[in-house]
């Protein structure tokens, strides 16, 4: 038998024909078989690193091979992946990177008082969110389904997709409840929202199945908290019995830490209703109750807001009673100034001052949300505040 190799004949036959062949073969292989393992990218903001095989998600970081070896790259809203076999991955995230950086341009024209970019944000964050739902359900890839859950609780909280936020946050709370529980999907504001309904019922059949104790923590503090927004009561109650059987009846600290979450949201509970009286009550009950840094930070945050109520509901409240709620307000700002609820407390504090006629101070409270807090909703809402007190408030600040 004859072959063409390099424009020549070469005979073979019998056992030298076949070694030919193998090592021909071998060949092959080896040329052909690297670039379909390593045909993954990894994009550092616009620099691609090609030609690699992305093999896991873990520990917050990406892990790749390629020409140099394993490496990694910490997980960050600059890097992007592309692998060869999840169009709804590579779809989702080249959205993503392009909306990443209009959120940024629109950011700093907001910071520079300049016009905003003509871009519809939200349209590109739900329109990422589809397609990171898409991934996340067709991906049978373990790995990939923590690193899209991720990206998609980012988009979905963006454009306001609490159904998708849940679904993604679910998949953390399973592998990193620990971690999960930093980063809880924002509720809606809407009481009847149907997202919450949804989310509900996923809730639930996740804790239909899950049994080991930090996930089930975790899950029934969120259930809390969608019952307290879905105002609730009886589910309050029947959530925060569940709550207090975790444990037994010598409860490690995080447990007793779950415990006092039940209290304060039967206190949020009362302020949604203007019940000023029963909140205060249910904030004594739970003031001994509370551990760590983030409960006595809504422990502070629950004391202002029930201050605020009780001198906005009562008709003889003087201007003191007025100064006294905004003291209250402050004291969280100093004591928690990195607290997502600092922006509500600032804008609240800036309207108080309205209240006991300090438009001057107010509109410095606002300015600075305006400046600090871009793109936030109550920076919107300083905005105009701010406009409305423009007259009022120069003449104050010129002298």
């Amino acid at each position: 038998m004859k072959f063409t190799v390099g424009g020549s004949w070469l005979a073979t036959c019998g056992w030298c024909g076949r070694r030919w062949l193998y090592a021909l073969g071998m060949a092959a292989f080896m040329v052909a078989v690297p670039a379909a393992m390593f045909a993954d990218t990894v994009i550092l903001g616009t620099l691609p690193i090609a030609d690699v095989k992305i093999v896991k998600f873990e520990s917050g970081r990406i892990f790749y091979s390629g020409s140099q070896g394993e490496q990694s790259k910490l997980f960050s809203n600059s890097i992007t992946i592309s692998i060869t076999d999840e169009p709804a991955l590579n779809a989702a995230e080249a959205i993503f990177a392009k909306t990443i950086k209009d959120q940024a341009e629109a950011d700093a024209a907001a910071k520079a008082g300049k016009p905003a970019p003509k871009v519809d944000l939200p349209a590109k964050w739900s329109d990422a969110t589809d397609n990171y739902l898409k991934a996340l359900r067709s991906t049978t890839k373990a790995w990939l389904k923590d690193y899209v859950a991720l990206r998609l609780q980012i988009c979905a909280d963006n454009c306001g997709r609490f159904d998708a936020a849940v679904a993604g946050w679910l998949q953390q709370v399973q592998k990193n409840p620990a971690e999960a529980g930093k980063r809880k999907p924002v509720l809606p504001t809407d009481p009847a929202s149907t997202y919450l309904k949804a989310a509900m019922a996923d809730l639930q059949s996740l804790l239909g199945s899950e049994q080991r104790v930090p996930q089930r923590q975790l899950l029934l503090q969120f259930e809390l908290d969608i019952c307290q927004a879905m105002r609730d009561d009886a589910g309050m109650n029947r959530v925060a019995g569940e709550m207090q059987k975790l444990g037994g009846d010598n409860p490690s600290p995080d447990l007793a830490a779950v415990r006092a979450s039940a209290k304060l949201a039967f206190v949020n509970a009362a302020i949604q209703k203007q019940d000023f009286k029963t909140a205060s009550a249910r904030l004594d009950e739970a003031r001994p109750l509370v551990t760590g840094a983030d409960q006595q930070a809504e422990l502070e945050f629950l004391t202002a807001e029930i201050h605020n109520g009780m001198a906005i509901t009562n008709a003889a409240t003087t201007a003191d009673g007025w100064k006294d709620a905004a003291l209250d307000y402050m004291k969280f700002v100093a004591d928690f100034p990195a607290h997502a609820k600092v922006a509500d407390a600032l804008l609240k504090t800036a309207q108080l001052h309205e209240k006991f006629d300090d438009a001057a101070t107010a509109a410095q409270i606002y300015q600075s949300i305006v400046h600090d807090f871009a793109g936030k909703p109550a920076a919107v809402e300083a905005g105009k505040n701010l406009d409305r007190l423009k007259p009022t408030a120069a003449p104050a600040a010129a002298h």
